[in-house]
């Protein structure tokens, strides 16, 4: 969703934890099995909301979580991650 300046906005709120959207990635073997992100580890993506609580971070960081603890969500068509605090394991530096 954009607001009238063409803004990205997020429509979600997290209380105590982080908001990460990623890339959908589809990793197939040399025969044709699809494997889940869960087997593709480690995970990143881009931090589009934080809770209140959330030291360290920043809106746009890029982070690298445990995807298996991630709760997804699909919103405007845009798919996010819900991660707690422990499912962050670092932020990648520029």
């Amino acid at each position: 969703m954009t607001d009238a300046t063409g803004t990205k906005t997020v429509r979600l709120k997290p209380m105590t934890t982080y908001l990460v959207a990623t890339e959908a990635s589809v990793t197939s073997t040399g025969s044709g099995l699809v494997l889940p992100d869960t087997l593709t580890q480690p995970s990143f993506g881009k931090i589009e909301a934080l809770g209140p609580d959330v030291k360290g971070f920043a809106v746009a960081d890029t982070v690298v979580f445990k995807a298996e603890s991630a709760v997804d969500l699909h919103v405007d068509g845009i798919r996010y991650l819900l991660l707690k605090a422990d499912s962050v394991m670092a932020k990648v530096l520029q």
